[in-house]
């Protein structure tokens, strides 16, 4: 079923409703939040990840294997891999998980951020 022109035009941003003027395509810096995880993981959010035992998307389903100093987050908690683990829960494993604080519930920009004083309002 197609969709109404007027839908496909705004989608494809040449409705009359949306105007535009002086815009640049430049490299944007890295936003900082104030205290929102661990410095490492601000560094690069890519970082962390969901505990899974299994990769379920991959051919077989082969248990995922954590390299030391992996960051996941499993039942709401933060943790940092201490030695290379596979199918070791981390809230079942401290041997192999160090628990660290919770990520604080607040992302604000921090005063540091080229992007201070910036946001929704």
């Amino acid at each position: 079923m197609m969709r109404p022109a007027k839908f496909r035009q705004f989608l494809r941003w040449t409705s009359p409703m949306v105007t535009e003027s002086n815009n640049r395509n430049e490299p944007v810096s890295a936003v900082e939040f104030e205290g929102f995880m661990p410095d490492e993981i601000e560094a690069s959010y890519r970082l962390l990840e969901w505990w899974t035992e299994r990769a379920t998307l991959s051919p077989g389903s082969p248990s995922v294997r954590y390299a030391a100093g992996a960051f996941v987050m499993h039942g709401g908690q933060l943790y940092r891999a201490t030695g290379e683990n596979e199918s070791s829960p981390p809230d079942q494993h401290p041997e192999l998980w160090q628990r660290l604080p919770v990520p604080a519930d607040d992302v604000r920009l921090s005063s540091r951020s080229s992007h201070a004083g910036l946001g929704l309002r």
